[in-house]
């Protein structure tokens, strides 16, 4: 047999198992010799397995031979308790696909090559900016590995999403017109969402301020009805800018609806009894509990089917705000402060869809052509 090189460990043929097996000295531990053991379909991969453990003891790794991608990722998740809720599902939704795809493999022997596999296995049906999260996602965790001295290097930073780019487009963002968010609000005053989808398209509320929004901060009675903007569902409670905090006036029409609202809700507090949770919200379910967004969105699917129009999310119907109040003439600037942007670019280039029909061609052209127009 040929002299195994220096540093290579012991590397043999198992024919009962039909691998190549390796093994390292980890030293003398109670009295007992303790090794490492790989195996591998060759001696050269053996043996350059035999000199990864060593490279990483050298590192000071200690990741067991047990450690998997997977439980990584639990580690993890596991510590984001602090973070939103939304954002919590997001990321353990990504995680999915990791664990789907590389889950198994032992955290140490997960190489650059397998993850960009597992992109390209995944860029057929997934937007580019799902595909650069659930890499994110995997270098993150793998990070928190390093941490705690279980793996020596993070392959999945020396990958790049954009190399493979993901393939479904993303739905841009659009507005309704004006003839479709009066049938949006018909079909809304027969559903438990009425209020929330007024208040949202008539005052350009977040949706995440509206689920945060207490009866308190709600003035009916007023001279000028009035609702204050102070809080959102966001970690802590916090508003997105400071220019989000703001005290909207509410037209009739919303003063009315909301009034039919508080009625409706003393009615489900009766019918709840002791279950119900008085959290003083202007919007919530049937026990008085915070609303989840999630329904939220279901709901107002349904509503949008009913009105015969294109389906929207419920940030779209602020997004409809802004651009009704535009095309109708109000400058940008005074929709920025009431949808509370910091800047009136954010409203311009982001918020404000074009919806009016550009008619300023017709009379010039006519007129210049004759009757060819």
């Amino acid at each position: 047999m040929e002299r195994r090189t220096k540093g290579e460990g012991g590397v043999y043929w198992n024919a009962a198992k039909g691998r190549f097996i390796g093994s390292i000295s980890l030293g003398t531990v109670d009295g007992k010799r303790k090794k490492k053991v790989v195996s591998g379909k060759t001696r050269p991969e053996v043996s350059k397995r035999i000199r990864q453990v060593q490279d990483e003891l050298a590192a000071g790794v200690r990741s067991s031979g047990t450690y998997r991608v997977s439980d990584c990722l639990d580690d993890w998740l596991g510590t984001l308790t602090g973070k939103p809720q939304a954002t919590q599902d997001s990321y353990r939704f990504a995680a999915k696909h990791v664990r789907a795809h590389v889950g198994s493999k032992l955290l140490t022997a997960l190489t650059a090559r397998d993850v960009r596999a597992m992109l390209a296995d995944l860029a057929p049906g997934m937007s580019a900016r799902s595909l650069r999260l659930v890499l994110q996602i995997l270098e993150r965790a793998i990070r928190h590995a390093q941490v705690d001295d279980l793996v020596a290097r993070n392959v999945a930073s020396l990958v790049r999403a954009s190399d493979i780019g993901g393939t479904r487009a993303g739905r841009p963002s659009h507005s309704l017109t004006l003839p479709e968010a009066v049938a949006l609000l018909d079909a809304a005053a027969r559903s438990g969402l009425n209020a929330y989808c007024v208040l949202s398209l008539i005052c350009g509320a977040r949706t995440e301020e509206m689920r945060a929004a207490k009866w308190t901060d709600v003035n009916l009675n007023g001279d000028v009805p009035t609702i204050s903007l102070v809080r959102s569902v966001r970690s802590g409670g916090g508003m997105k800018t400071v220019a989000s905090t703001r005290r909207l006036e509410l037209p009739p029409f919303v003063v009315a609806v909301l009034r039919a609202h508080y009625l409706e809700q003393a009615r489900q507090r009766v019918a709840a009894g002791g279950l119900w949770r008085d959290n003083d919200l202007v919007f919530c379910n049937l026990l008085g509990g915070p609303l989840d967004s999630h329904n939220v969105r279901r709901s107002l699917t349904r509503i949008m089917a009913d009105a015969g129009i294109p389906r929207a999310t419920p940030r779209e119907l602020r997004h409809s705000f802004v651009s009704i109040l535009s095309a109708d003439g109000m400058g940008i600037e005074a929709i920025s402060h009431l949808v509370g942007h910091s800047s009136p670019a954010v409203t311009s280039t982001v918020y404000r869809h074009d919806i009016a029909v550009q008619s300023g061609h017709v009379e010039p052209m006519g007129r210049l052509f004759g009757g060819g127009c």
